[in-house]
Parts: structure tokens; sequence; C-alpha cells
């Protein structure tokens, strides 16, 4: 009988025939592949957001501030590997992340630990546990990013279908655009969270009011088309409307009203 090392286990053998190769660590390249991540690889995606700024806005005096992440750590498991597995839980441990936040006008800056979630974790045999399952390699099927329109039926009967944008980035969370034509609103959904007033969304962007939101749309109408203008009545008006020869025929924000189209034939 001999006795020969894989890994951490001692193994022993029973044959007759002298063993030529020592069996390799199956999963060398995992554990490495691993400990590269945990040691440099977090650090360095986090470091790829730093810094963000606040939003600069009109009327605003201050610079803002602004946020970068300058270390981390894991903490300890929140569970053991059997209770995981008894449990169907994954084998994970609370991820912390220091961020340091700097008032751009005053130079004073201050350092704070948070909480960024959990991390799954590898076991001493080198595998994860997911949902209660131990696993070598896990793998994901991820779609390519870019822009996908999709049709989807809502469950009321004879209500109109619902208008969908996935917009799939190569990193960060993945934003949808729905066009409900039941109550004619667009939304906006975040990670697949509570869906929001697309316009309340754009307004935490940083644009003040409707009109610049709806600046990024314009409509452009010729004002020699009278069937255009007039399925346009009733519409806001994007930017001032000035004659060739400079007078000032609507302010900005004015709504298209069948005086002003008379106006505008005139001119």
């Amino acid at each position: 009988m001999k006795t020969y090392q894989v890994g951490k286990r001692i193994r022993y053998s029973f044959g007759k025939v002298d063993e030529i190769l020592n069996v390799p660590d199956l999963v060398e390249i995992q554990h490495k592949s691993f400990k590269e991540l945990l040691d440099h690889g977090i650090l360095r995606i986090l470091k790829k957001f730093s810094p963000i700024t606040s939003v600069k806005t009109e009327g605003r005096r201050d610079k803002g501030f602004s946020l970068e992440f300058v270390g981390f750590r894991v903490g300890e498991p929140l569970h053991s590997v059997e209770e995981c597995k008894q449990r169907l839980l994954t084998y994970v441990a609370p991820f912390y992340a220091t961020v340091r936040v700097t008032d751009l006008s005053t130079g004073e800056m201050r350092e704070e630990e948070v909480s960024l979630g959990n991390y799954p974790i590898m076991t001493e045999n080198q595998t994860f546990v997911i949902n209660g399952v131990e696993r070598v390699v896990v793998s994901q099927l991820v779609r390519s990013p870019g822009v996908y329109f999709v049709e989807e039926p809502t469950k009321n009967i004879g209500a109109k279908p619902i208008y969908v944008a996935h917009f799939l980035p190569v990193r960060g969370v993945w934003l949808e655009v729905l066009l409900n034509l039941n109550d004619e609103t667009l939304y906006a959904r975040i990670d697949r969270r509570k869906k929001l007033n697309l316009f309340l969304v754009l307004k935490t962007l940083g644009y003040q009011n409707d009109i610049d939101i709806l600046s990024l749309f314009p409509t452009y109408i010729d004002v020699e088309d009278d069937y255009a203008l007039k399925q346009a009545e009733g519409v806001i008006i994007l930017e001032k409307v000035v004659s060739k020869s400079g007078e000032v025929l609507a302010e900005k924000g004015s709504t298209l009203t069948p005086t002003l189209v008379e106006i505008f034939r005139e001119h």
C-alpha cells in the first residue's frame, strides 16, 4: 500500500503497478483565477468607476461632490458549507468597500466603509456552493450587449400589448423602457425592479423640466403643410419661433394654437 497527496488530500493506493505520473490538481486553474480576482481584479473593477461626480445643474453654486473607491474587504462566511447544502443556500461572505467622498468646493474628504452585498467564495475543496449545490464551475448565460425591442402581452383580456426596449450594456445595470398603450405612459425599469415614470428618471439624470426632456426628441413641422399644422394644434413649442425679419412669433414653451397657426402662415 502506498500513499500520495492530491491537493490537500492524502490518498491510498492498493495497486501493484507503480504510479508513473502524479495526478495533477484538476481545479488549479479555477483556484488561481479566483485568487487573482480576489487579490487584484475586484479593485481594478472598482477603480474603473472612480471617481463618480455629482451632476452639475443650473443655478448651483457649489461644485458638488466626488466619490471614489479606495479599497475593499471580504468578511467571514455567513454560513458553513454544510449548512448551505442542507438549507439550499449560497456559500457567500459579506463584501465591504471603502469609499472616499470629497467636497469639490472645500476639498474636505471623508472615508467610510459601506456594504455592497454578499460575495460568493470558494470552499476548501476549491468549489462553490450555489443554492445548496456544490459546483466547480459556475456558468452564466449572458445576452449580447445592445438594444432589444419586444412586445409583451398583457394579462387583461382585450388590453393592448406593452412594447419594451431592453438596454443591455457591456457592464452595469439593465435598463428597460416600457410603452404602455393602455394608459399612454412611458415607464423605466432598472434591473427588473419596480417601474418608474420615464420623465422622473430623466429628471434624476439632470434634466430640469419637461421642456428639456421633450427637446431631446423634437418634431419639426413645415408651416406650409396645412394638414401637419392642423394635427399639431395643442402641442408644446420647444424652441423660440422667429420670422425671417427677426420678429419673435412664439416663445419657447408656449402652446400651438389656431391663432399661432394663422400667424405662422402670414409670415
